[in-house]
């Protein structure tokens, strides 16, 4: 029983303890505030009512990109932004109604006035309005609240001769009127005419949302116009109008790299109601494409905040901030963001680029012991600056509207048959399953039959008994056809899946396409079953088998580094603002084909010959064709491997010359590939050519391929022969 009585008497002091601890808070609330009452609400009242305490986000800086040298590839630079703040800017009705209101103005005759005013802002010709009113009494009573109440760009004639009535003056630009802020507005940052009041009535109706909050009308505007509107705002003409410092992408390279890099644009009220933009606010800029998008969570910073007191006008009352400490409205200091290096040589990238031959298609150069991305491009590209800027609207309507699809990244984004180039792994794959040794020899008629069905050889002759290095070496279309059908599809596509084939390789860009390696399987899926014509096609790159150039380069990497697939790298590490570390990529084995070394060489050594006599790509050898380039391939020692290839395209009539690329309208040509690796003995780099609508690989493609590796080596022996 007394233990009993212990603990009640523990718990009630307890309780006692905890009650007068908040009584006493709520005594110290009560306290505060009768003291803000009594002593300091006079001070409150007064501005709660003629100031108002504005919240401006302060930008933050975003990451910069960095090739794997530490050349800067994306900064940031100044840029200015102008707001309106709804509940800020004067209104003509309001301003109009007064004087209405006073002269006796009816509704509608209040309406016409208004109307007048707006039509004299837009003409620019007509500062002034005037009218007649014949009413006395109006007039003097128009007098009589100027005289006390000035209403700002009113004045009134004939004062002498009142009784008979009076004449009334209004000047537009002085006259409260959002119109009239918005002229001098437009007048100020000297814009299109249209563009500005399609961008302020956008404004202005997202302004319905926060009469209090400002809302963008214009982003990057130029210093000279910047510094116009600050004059205009200091000087009160420009109420309900505020201009913030901000932050805009700058690309020191223009259209270098730029599908790899990137770009941003604002995001959207759509964005804005899904989960991942819960961070996000309207008028923030995201990132859209490349590195920029897969990468925004290390790019993007955190915006800060200062606060203002403004008064009714929206113009900041200094005299009035050090109230800010008081209600515990610190400022918030902007947060940047992490900092990528890549895995591009910059260099090696703009020598690619500038190497292309053809309108559209793409290049890729891969490291092929790790998957360390040298050089990505597609073509067409474009000025990443015109996609940052002002004008960035029409910049993506052309480049939209463009029929090469400048916007897409077509090494990873489009896919196409392979062609010749895929040939090398239907012998892999009869290596692999025993189909075939390296000497064995298949004779080649120019045609090969299954039934009464024909498939051709491009040389229609035939080219006699061959083995698989001479297959590769001049691209026989039988040799191939035979080793297919003796393979059977689901053999064949189990070795092109070990190489990346039929699925995404991963690379850290947007967009990535799987491509297609058909099986039995895909073909029941289809409806129409299998049939034995199939493995035909697929046995040298055709019929359903689709591939991007970045799986072409990947698969080609593995096939010549002793059968590991690499996921592709295309950035190398990210570092915080003060350079630190916070993430590396390491080289990643995502797959690996079981293959005898002793096969593998035996295609890199086959692949070899086709830059040789006989070869398909001999021509690169051509000095009356291609000068100072044949005589490097010739003279340098840098024994280049590779594969041609040519996919034909869907819509090429079969009645077409295939022989005459030229005479062939542009969309109907064949595609043209190139792989070439170097140096043979122990290769270090695959590159991968697509020309779209190129005719043929050995002359569309493999100059930029052999182009590409020439400016590799130039620069591995620069560098000293290690990076």
């Amino acid at each position: 029983m007394n233990l009993d009585n212990q603990k009640r008497s523990v718990v009630t002091s307890q309780l006692n303890l905890l009650l007068a601890f908040a009584g006493l808070v709520l005594l110290l609330l009560l306290m505060r505030a009768f003291y803000l009452q009594m002593f300091r609400g006079e001070h409150y009242l007064a501005l709660s009512r003629d100031n108002f305490i504005q919240t401006i986000p302060t930008a933050h800086s975003r990451g910069r990109i960095f090739d794997r040298f530490g050349t800067l590839l994306v900064t940031n630079r100044p840029s200015h932004d102008i707001f309106l703040t709804r509940a800020f800017l004067p209104d003509s009705e309001r301003s109009i109604a007064k004087l209405g209101r006073v002269l006796g103005m009816s509704k509608r005759r209040q309406s016409e006035l208004d109307a007048a005013l707006l039509e004299s802002l837009e003409g620019q010709e007509v500062r002034k309005l005037s009218f007649a009113h014949e009413n006395p009494f109006g007039c003097e009573a128009l007098d009589q609240f100027l005289r006390e109440d000035e209403l700002a760009g009113v004045t009134l004639r004939n004062r002498a001769v009142m009784a008979s009535g009076c004449v009334v003056t209004i000047d537009n630009q002085v006259f409260p009127s959002r119109a009239a802020v918005r002229q001098r507005l437009q007048d100020a940052l000297d814009y299109d005419p249209r563009k500005f009041q399609a961008a302020w009535d956008r404004a202005w109706r997202r302004s319905r949302r926060g009469q209090y909050q400002p809302f963008r009308i214009v982003s990057d505007v130029d210093e000279g116009a910047a510094n116009q509107v600050r004059l205009e705002i200091s000087r009160g003409l420009l109420p309900g109008i505020q201009m913030n410092d901000s932050m805009r992408r700058r690309y020191p390279f223009g259209d270098r790299a730029s599908h790899v890099l990137g770009f941003m644009n604002e995001v959207s009220s759509r964005d804005l109601r899904q989960n991942a933009y819960k961070h996000y606010h309207l008028g923030d800029r995201v990132g859209r494409r490349g590195v920029e998008r897969v990468f925004e969570n290390y790019l993007r910073g955190e915006d800060g905040k200062r606060f203002y007191i403004v008064d009714a006008k929206g113009r900041e009352h200094g005299a009035f901030h050090h109230h800010l400490e008081e209600l515990g409205l610190e400022p918030i200091e902007s947060r940047g963001g992490h900092d990528i290096r890549l895995t591009i040589d910059e260099e090696l990238q703009e020598w690619t680029e500038g190497a292309f031959l053809g309108a559209a298609g793409s290049v890729v150069v891969i490291d092929v012991n790790n998957g360390e991305v040298l050089a990505l491009a597609s073509f067409p590209h474009y000025d990443l600056n015109e996609l940052a800027g002002r004008g960035s609207g029409s910049a993506w309507l052309k480049l939209s509207r463009d029929a090469l699809k400048p916007l897409r990244n077509k090494a990873v984004q489009e896919h196409y048959a392979p062609g010749s180039t895929f040939k090398a792994f239907t012998g892999v794959a009869g290596l692999v399953h025993g189909q075939i040794r390296s000497s064995s020899v298949k004779t080649c008629y120019g045609n090969f039959f299954i039934g009464r069905q024909r498939w051709r050889c491009y040389n229609r002759g035939g080219h006699g008994p061959l083995s698989l290095p001479t297959a590769l070496k001049v691209s026989c279309d039988s040799y191939f056809y035979n080793l297919g059908v003796n393979l059977g599809l689901d053999r064949l596509a189990s070795t092109a899946q070990h190489f990346g084939f039929g699925r995404k390789s991963g690379i850290a860009l947007d967009g990535e396409v799987p491509g297609l390696i058909p099986t039995r399987e895909y073909y029941a899926s289809k409806g129409g079953g299998y049939r034995r014509g199939y493995v035909v096609n697929a046995s040298i790159g055709q019929g359903d088998v689709i591939a991007t150039p970045l799986q072409l380069a990947n698969a080609y990497a593995a096939l010549v580094n002793g059968g590991d697939l690499f996921r592709p790298r295309i950035v190398h590490e990210v570092r915080d603002a003060t350079g630190l570390v916070t993430q590396s990529f390491i080289p990643e084995v995502i797959d690996h084909l079981d293959i005898k070394e002793s096969d593998l060489e035996e295609i890199r050594r086959s692949l070899s010959y086709v830059t040789r006599a006989g070869g398909t790509a001999y021509s690169l050898r051509d000095v009356e064709k291609y000068g100072d380039l044949a005589r490097w391939v010739r003279k340098s020692g840098v024994v280049i491997g590779g594969k041609t290839g040519t996919a034909q395209v869907v819509s090429l009539s079969k009645n077409i010359d295939h022989l005459d690329p030229e005479a062939v309208e542009y969309h109907k040509r064949d595609h043209a590939w190139f792989v070439g690796f170097a140096p043979i003995q122990e290769p270090e780099i695959v590159v991968v050519a697509m020309t779209e609508h190129g005719g043929f690989g050995g002359s569309a493609s493999a100059p930029v391929v052999a182009n590409v590796i020439r400016k590799w080596h130039e620069l591995k022996v620069e560098r000293g022969g290690a990076e």
